[in-house]
């Protein structure tokens, strides 16, 4: 698929999740078995050992900004480090295993990359977020060899409270899973009865993972996984990426894996490519995919909710990411600057950067929502919310959108240009 403009979300192709041994013979030399520094604790190791990735450098989680900073090229002034090579809005390809990618090449591919991050390289992982409303959020994950990276995407993602982190959760349903299986004591008033098998699955930490690194090119690949034999549904996703592939693409593969997990795991509400403008108590939501400069100009005009993608729920709505790639200018000043850009320089790349926009768990639902369709004048609640199902590739939730946006004015604009005097 072409990604200047991302296509419409399908129904996935799901391949088995695969799982990692947490240990192996050749792991001698690795640094699984570690100590509790930073870049060196134990059980960080052994949750990118399951993730496929064995660091036998030291590996940093969520790092401190200092150690960010110190692995860096250049020095950060003004909040700002400026990079040169930092691919933000290039050309990319966004393709999925098992649509326009063979479900053995990606996993071909995968492997390659999980041997290029495991050889002798400083790693640094991000955990995060993909939604602002804890009720409609996917855990990920972002594995890169490129500190950049971590301030890259702490500022673009969803920050979670500092927690450990279990290496048994990867996927959705990792409870299922033979190796953790854990035994239950269910009391039955005169006895405890010993169960072994678990039948609810657990949410797992990170089941979309990001891996950034190697040779760059124009490919952004994703594919969808699957609890084999017990858990029905998507499990997670895998993204494999260039160390300098576009950004702008990999947060879109965020998205689209996002959007297809949230669309199956909570039934009331709907989750599409979307931006939301919003502002003294309403809110316009633009459904569809919008280029990287309407997102700036609704920045502009100071009420950018949630870029690129969102969740419509009776609640309101979420955004998914929780900042946007656009202007470096865009970046709030020392004074104005949200927690995040205060305690996170930003990476500027030329003239571009990521912009924190740190969202409320929810906004108002929409007062209107804007569709653009050169072929239509006008569209009926129906038709609209038909429109919102097919876009997140969940055909039954037509009736669920409908619910949802029954108040809502619909309006029908031929162009991007013509949907910019929606903006609130």
């Amino acid at each position: 698929r072409k990604l200047t403009v991302a296509p419409v979300m399908r129904a996935c192709s799901l391949r088995p999740a695969q799982h990692l041994s947490t240990w192996t013979a050749t792991q001698d030399a690795s640094r699984v078995g570690s100590s509790y520094t930073e870049g060196d604790v134990w059980d960080h190791n052994y949750s990118l050992t399951e993730d496929g990735v064995v660091n036998s450098k030291l590996a940093f989680r969520n790092a401190k900004v200092s150690t960010v900073l110190n692995n860096l090229p250049a020095k950060a002034a003004g909040g700002m480090v400026d990079l040169k090579d930092i691919n933000y809005t290039g050309k990319y390809d966004l393709v999925e295993a098992g649509d326009n990618l063979d479900h053995d090449k990606f996993d071909d591919v995968l492997e390659e990359q999980h041997d290029y991050l495991s050889a002798d390289k400083t790693l640094f992982f991000e955990d995060f977020g993909l939604g602002a409303s804890a009720s409609s959020r996917v855990g990920a994950r972002m594995i890169s060899e490129n500190p950049a990276h971590a301030l890259i995407f702490r500022s673009l993602m969803i920050p979670i409270p500092p927690r450990p982190t279990d290496h048994r959760a990867r996927y959705n349903g990792w409870n299922l899973d033979a190796r953790w299986e854990v035994a239950e004591y269910n009391w039955t008033g005169t006895e405890y009865d010993f169960v072994r098998e678990q039948v609810v699955p657990r949410r797992g930490e990170r089941p979309v993972i990001a891996f950034l690194g190697g040779a760059s090119k124009d490919t952004v690949a994703l594919q969808f996984a699957q609890q084999t034999g017990k858990a029905e549904g998507i499990a997670g996703a895998n993204i494999v990426a260039g160390g300098n592939a576009s950004v702008r693409g990999v947060v879109e593969a965020y998205g689209q894996a996002a959007a297809a997990m949230l669309n199956e795991e909570v039934e009331q509400s709907v989750t599409i490519p979307s931006v939301t403008s919003s502002k003294g108590g309403k809110t316009t939501l633009f459904a569809g995919n919008f280029s990287d400069g309407f997102v700036n100009k609704v920045n502009a005009k100071g009420s950018l909710y949630g870029a690129y993608y969102n969740t419509i729920s009776a609640d309101g709505v979420s955004a998914v990411f929780g900042g946007f790639i656009g202007p470096a200018k865009s970046v709030p000043t020392a004074a104005t600057a949200s927690f995040a850009a205060q305690t996170s320089p930003v990476v500027v790349s030329g003239d571009v950067s990521t912009v924190s926009l740190s969202p409320d768990n929810s906004v108002a639902s929409p007062t209107s929502v804007v569709f653009v369709d050169s072929s239509a004048s006008s569209m009926t609640l129906d038709a609209a919310a038909t429109r919102l199902a097919e876009s997140c590739g969940e055909e039954a939730k037509a009736d669920v959108a409908k619910a949802l946006l029954g108040g809502a004015k619909l309006i029908v604009v031929k162009s991007e240009k013509e949907a910019e005097a929606h903006i609130l």
